[in-house]
């Protein structure tokens, strides 16, 4: 299995939305590209070939910084399914996905992408507590 490179000049060039290095400082960015390859191991398989975990790792890198982001602005997360503004009432809607994972991943449009391909990559189930599950279903 051959190692993906990842860089932080590539993530920004990938998605100029976070070219900003006073928003999204060098430092963090990196710190999200690392945990992004904790959850995206940045090495090929079979099924995947390294743009396809490259593209993996840069929308983990987009959806961990726009929640973290969210975070620290006072964001509370979840899909909002309605809004008022006199009297300010939200509304979020409850998981529309079956496991935690995925309901946190469609929290972000990078998210959703990200999600889309996990699910073309995943062909076979994964073993969760002694019984096949693919979780990303």
């Amino acid at each position: 299995m051959a190692e993906v490179n990842v860089s932080i000049a590539e993530f920004r060039q990938r998605f100029p939305i976070f070219s900003n290095t006073t928003k999204y400082p060098d430092t963090v960015v990196q710190t999200m590209l690392d945990t992004a390859i904790i959850y995206i191991p940045n090495r090929t398989t079979c099924c995947k070939n390294e743009a396809t975990v490259k593209e993996m790792i840069y929308l983990m890198t987009a959806h961990l910084l726009v929640t973290s982001t969210d975070t620290a602005t006072g964001g509370t997360g979840g899909v909002v399914q309605s809004a008022s503004v006199g009297g300010v009432s939200v509304t979020k809607m409850t998981p529309p996905a079956k496991t935690a994972f995925s309901y946190w991943l469609s929290s972000t449009p990078y998210g959703l992408q990200l999600l889309a391909m996990l699910k073309l990559q995943s062909t076979i189930g994964i073993y969760i507590g002694g019984t096949a599950e693919n979780v990303f279903r």
